[in-house]
């Protein structure tokens, strides 16, 4: 069974619900050591930034495989084996490229999303700073994440 991890948006009391992911996305990935289980604990700009590290570091790893996956298969053409078994090297080579590529654009959706989570977090820090706060908005009392949360309270916050 997946999991689900959960973002909100705390105003006053009331947890706004604003993302859902499976347990098997990259961002669920990501949060999955961060995030509380029936619980939530508050997304800092700290977090965010170690979990967009933790993506760039995958999509670099995933860019220098794809350079060795296509160096082999430039090697391929200058072997002199067989066609029907160069042929189907090259074939799983092609498609262990293409897992690469979908693995890596996960992890730049996933980098979106925190970027994204990074935005909300820095406009209530400007609100606050700008002193006219009318949402009574609290960058480090703000975003929230959980895993199978449901509906949050309050009661539900852990730090």
């Amino acid at each position: 069974m997946s999991q689900y991890t959960q973002f909100f948006i705390r105003h006053k009391d009331n947890f706004l619900p604003i993302a859902t992911y499976s347990g098997s996305t990259k961002i669920a990935e990501l949060f999955q050591y961060t995030a509380p289980y029936e619980a939530i604990k508050p997304v800092t700009s700290d977090m965010l930034r170690e979990r967009r590290a933790e993506a760039q570091e995958q999509i670099d790893g995933y860019n220098k495989s794809i350079a060795r996956a296509k160096n082999q298969i430039d090697f391929l053409r200058s072997c002199t084996m067989e066609t029907d078994e160069r042929l189907e090297r090259y074939n799983d080579m092609t498609e262990y490229i293409e897992d690469l590529e979908e693995y890596k654009e996960e992890c730049v959706r996933a980098i979106s999303f925190i970027d994204f989570l990074n935005d909300i977090l820095e406009e209530a820090r400007m609100e606050k700073a700008w002193g006219e706060n009318p949402l009574q908005l609290d960058d480090e009392d703000y975003v929230y994440v959980g895993i199978e949360v449901g509906t949050p309270t309050v009661e539900n916050i852990i730090d």
